[in-house]
C-alpha cells in the first residue's frame, strides 16, 4: 500500500492519513482479502521515487515496487477534506501493468473514521469481486467482518477446501443474518459433491430459503437449482437440472451456475436416460473454465470427464492446473489419483498410495468408488482405502458407513461372508436401532440381490421385525419405519409369502406425495417396486407407475440408502421387463443404476446377459469383462457362476473373431 496523497490545507490531514492506513493495514490481513504488506517496507522501497502523475504511480514505480517487495497488488489513494469532513479514495491495481483492479470512495465525518475506512474496504473489495460475476450491490450492503468471512468462505471453496469454505460462510451468516451470498455459498456447499452432511442441512435450508425474498432475480435462480425448484417440497432429478439450465440462463456469467448445471448433467444424465449427458456436462464445464480456469470443481469435471473419454492430453493439461492451484484441496489426491490412472503414470500413483494414512476421508472413499466402476487394476486401491477408513473411524456412525462402503466393495468383489461379518458387527443390540435401521435394510437388499449372504439377511429380517414393533413413534422415526416395512415386504413378495407383503403395504397406508427431501420418496419407489412385483397378469399399470417413478427419480440429497432403493427398483423392473418379452427395455433399467456402485457386479452381470441378448455383443463383453476384473478372486460358492460368465465371455470373444476374420 503506497502512502495516501493530500488533498487539502488542513496539515492535521497527514495524521489522519496515516490513522486510515494503519486502519487499512488492520484489515487487509490476507484472510479472504488482500494481504497488506509492512508501511514500513513499502517507504523503503519507496525511498527516493518521485514518479507519481497526479498521484497514481507511473508504470514505472509500480512494476518497481512490484518486484521489490513482490507484490501482485498496489493499493494507492488519496485523502482530501477537512478535520470535520473527509473523502477517502482508493484504487486497487495491478503490481506490474497499473491496471486498476477497484475504485471506491467514501465520504464523512472524521470522528467516525474506523467507520469510514470500513466502508471504503468493503466497497473496494465489492468492486474487485463484481470483476468475476459477483454481485457487488449485495457485497457492498455488509459489514466488512461478515464481508471478510464471506470471501475467505469464496477462497476456500475455490481451492475446494469445501469444509473450510462451511465454515467462513457460516460466520458471515452469523455476522449478518441477511447477507444473501453467505446464505447462497452455505447453499452451494450443502450440494456439493464432497460435502458429506451430517443432518444440520435441513434447518440450514429452510433459513436460506426465508432469505428469498431479498436475492436478485440471479441469486433466486440459484438457489432455486441448489435446493430445488419445489422446495420445501421435493424436486425430480430433471426438474434440478432444469433449474440449473435456468439459473445459467440468468446469469451467464456466473461460475456457480455453470458449475451446478455441469455436475447435475455428470450426477443425474445417466440415471434418468440423457442420452447426450456426458456432452452437456463437459460444455457447461468448458464454459465455467472461461469464467474461471483455476476453480476446483470446474477442473475437477473437467478431469474425470477427459479420464472417461481417454483425452489423455486434456487430463495431463487439467490436472496440472489443479495441482498447481488446489493442492489443498478436500479431494485433491483424489484427483491426483485418478489422474495418473488415467495417465498411466504408476510413479504418480505410487505416490499418493504410498500415503493413502494421511489422506482426507473424502478422497479415501471416492477413490473406493471410482476404482470399482473403473476396471480390475484399480481395485487393489479401492481394498487398501478401504482399510484405512475403517481403522480410522471410531465413532458409531462413522465406523457403520466405514462398515457400508467397506461391505459394498466385498460384495462387488464376490466375498459376502466378509462383508456379512462386518455388518454384523453394528447391527446387534438394542442401543443402535434408531441409528443403523437403514443398515439392516441393506442386508436384506443384498442377501436379495447381491449375492449376499443368505443366513445374514435373515438375521437382518428378524432384526428389521423387531425393529418395526420397538421404533419409537416420534415424527423423526416415522419415515425410517416406513421404509424398514417396505424392506421387509419387499423379503416377503420374494420369498413367496405375498399375503404377508400385502398386509405390511396395507399397515402402512397412503404415502403421501413427497414433502422432504429422501425418506418418503424412498419409501415412494419401494412401495411401488413391491406393488410391482405382486401385480397379477401383465402388471402393465403397476410397471408403468414404477418405471415414472424410476426415470425420473425424486432427488436424494441427504439419504444413505435412495440409491440402494432405486438400484433394487431397476433391477426388479428390468426382470419384469424381461418376462414380458421387452429385452431392450430390461437393459435400459439395468443400465440407468450402472453409475453407482450400489450391485455394481449385478448390474454388469446382468448388463452382459441382456446385451447379449439383444445382440450388442461389444456391450455384454465389456460389461462381462467388468464383472470378472470385480470378481477375480471370489468365495468358492460364488465361482460357478463366475466361470459360467467367464464361458459366455470366451464365446462372446469367439463369435466376434470369426466375424471379423477375413474371408479365405
Amino acid at each position: 500500500m503506497l502512502p495516501f496523497q493530500i488533498d487539502g490545507p488542513d496539515a492535521a490531514l497527514a495524521d489522519l492519513r496515516d490513522w486510515s492506513q494503519d486502519l487499512l493495514v488492520a484489515r487487509l490481513t490476507g484472510e479472504g482479502v488482500p494481504r497488506a504488506l509492512d508501511p514500513r517496507a513499502v517507504s523503503e522501497a519507496l525511498r527516493g521515487a518521485n514518479d507519481r502523475v497526479n498521484g497514481t504511480p507511473t508504470v514505472a514505480l509500480s512494476r518497481r515496487l512490484g518486484r521489490a517487495l513482490g507484490a501482485d497488488l498496489l493499493l494507492y489513494g488519496e485523502i482530501a477534506g477537512t478535520t470535520d469532513r473527509l473523502s477517502l479514495a482508493a484504487t486497487l491495481a495491478e503490481a506490474p501493468s497499473r491496471a486498476p483492479q477497484a475504485k471506491a470512495r467514501v465520504e464523512g465525518s472524521a470522528d467516525s473514521l474506523p467507520h469510514l475506512v470500513d466502508r471504503l474496504t468493503v466497497r473496494l473489495l465489492a468492486a474487485r469481486a463484481a470483476r468475476v460475476g459477483e454481485d457487488s450491490t449485495a457485497l457492498a450492503s455488509t459489514s466488512f467482518p461478515a464481508l471478510r468471512s464471506y470471501l475467505a468462505g469464496r477462497l476456500a471453496y475455490r481451492g475446494g477446501r469445501i469444509h473450510d469454505a462451511e465454515e467462513y460462510f457460516g460466520r458471515a451468516l452469523l455476522l449478518d443474518s441477511t447477507f444473501t451470498p453467505a446464505a447462497l455459498g452455505i447453499a452451494a456447499v450443502q450440494d456439493n459433491f464432497w460435502f458429506w452432511r451430517s443432518g444440520d442441512e435441513r434447518w440450514q435450508a429452510d433459513a436460506i430459503w426465508k432469505l428469498r425474498h431479498r436475492m436478485s432475480p440471479a441469486e433466486r435462480a440459484l438457489l432455486e437449482a441448489y435446493l430445488g425448484p419445489n422446495y420445501p417440497r421435493a424436486s425430480t432429478l430433471r426438474e434440478s437440472i432444469a433449474a440449473a439450465e435456468r439459473a445459467v440462463l440468468t446469469a451467464r456469467h456466473s461460475i456457480e451456475a455453470w458449475l451446478t448445471t455441469a455436475g447435475y448433467h455428470s450426477r443425474y444424465g445417466q440415471r434418468i436416460g440423457s442420452p447426450d449427458w456426458q456432452a452437456r456436462s463437459l460444455d457447461a464445464a468448458r464454459q465455467a473454465f472461461a469464467v474461471d480456469s483455476t476453480h476446483a470443481q470446474t477442473l475437477y469435471l473437467l478431469i474425470m470427464r477427459a479420464a472417461e473419454m481417454e483425452d489423455t492430453a486434456a487430463v495431463r493439461r487439467f490436472s496440472k492446473l489443479h495441482s498447481v492451484h488446489n493442492q489443498n484441496g478436500t479431494a485433491a489426491d483424489f484427483v491426483a489419483w485418478r489422474a495418473a490412472l488415467a495417465l498411466g503414470d504408476s510413479a504418480a500413483r505410487a505416490e499418493v498410495m504410498g500415503r493413502y494414512d494421511r489422506l482426507s476421508e473424502v478422497s479415501l472413499w471416492r477413490i473406493m468408488d471410482a476404482a470399482q466402476l473403473i476396471d480390475g487394476d484399480a481395485l487393489n486401491d479401492a481394498e487398501r482405502a478401504a482399510d484405512v477408513l475403517l481403522a480410522r473411524s471410531e465413532a458409531p456412525i462413522g465406523r457403520s458407513l466405514a462398515l457400508y462402503r467397506r461391505a459394498r466393495l466385498l460384495l462387488n468383489r464376490g466375498r459376502p461372508s466378509e462383508a456379512a461379518r462386518l455388518l454384523g458387527e453394528f447391527t446387534t443390540g438394542p442401543s443402535t436401532w434408531d441409528r443403523l435401521d437403514w443398515l439392516l435394510e441393506f442386508r436384506v437388499y443384498a442377501g436379495l440381490y447381491w449375492d449376499g449372504d443368505a443366513g445374514d439377511a435373515v438375521i437382518a429380517v428378524r432384526q428389521l421385525e423387531d425393529y418395526i414393533e420397538r421404533a419409537p413413534g416420534n415424527a423423526d422415526e416415522v419415515d425410517n419405519r416406513r421404509t424398514a416395512m417396505c424392506a421387509l415386504a419387499h423379503w416377503r413378495t420374494a420369498s413367496g409369502d405375498e399375503e404377508g407383503a400385502r398386509a405390511l403395504l396395507v399397515s402402512l397406508g397412503p404415502i403421501p406425495e413427497p414433502t422432504d427431501f429422501f425418506r418418503i420418496s424412498d419409501t415412494t419407489v419401494c412401495v411401488a417396486t413391491v406393488e410391482a412385483m405382486l401385480a397379477a397378469g401383465p402388471r402393465t399399470a403397476a410397471l408403468a407407475r414404477l418405471e415414472s417413478l424410476l426415470r425420473d427419480p425424486w432427488r436424494d440429497i441427504i439419504g444413505v440408502n435412495s440409491g440402494l432403493v432405486l438400484a433394487v427398483g431397476n433391477l426388479v423392473a428390468a426382470r419384469l421387463h424381461e418376462e414380458r418379452g421387452g429385452l431392450p427395455r430390461a437393459l435400459t433399467a439395468v443400465r440407468r443404476a450402472s453409475s453407482s456402485v450400489v450391485f455394481l457386479s449385478t448390474h454388469r452381470r446382468e448388463e452382459g446377459r441382456l446385451a447379449a441378448a439383444v445382440g450388442d455383443d461389444a456391450a455384454a463383453i465389456r460389461a462381462y469383462r467388468h464383472y470378472l476384473d470385480l470378481r477375480s478372486q471370489p468365495e468358492p460358492r460364488l465361482r460357478p457362476e463366475v466361470e459360467r460368465v467367464r464361458a459366455e465371455l470366451e464365446r462372446l470373444d469367439r463369435g466376434r473373431s470369426g466375424r471379423s476374420a477375413p474371408l479365405q
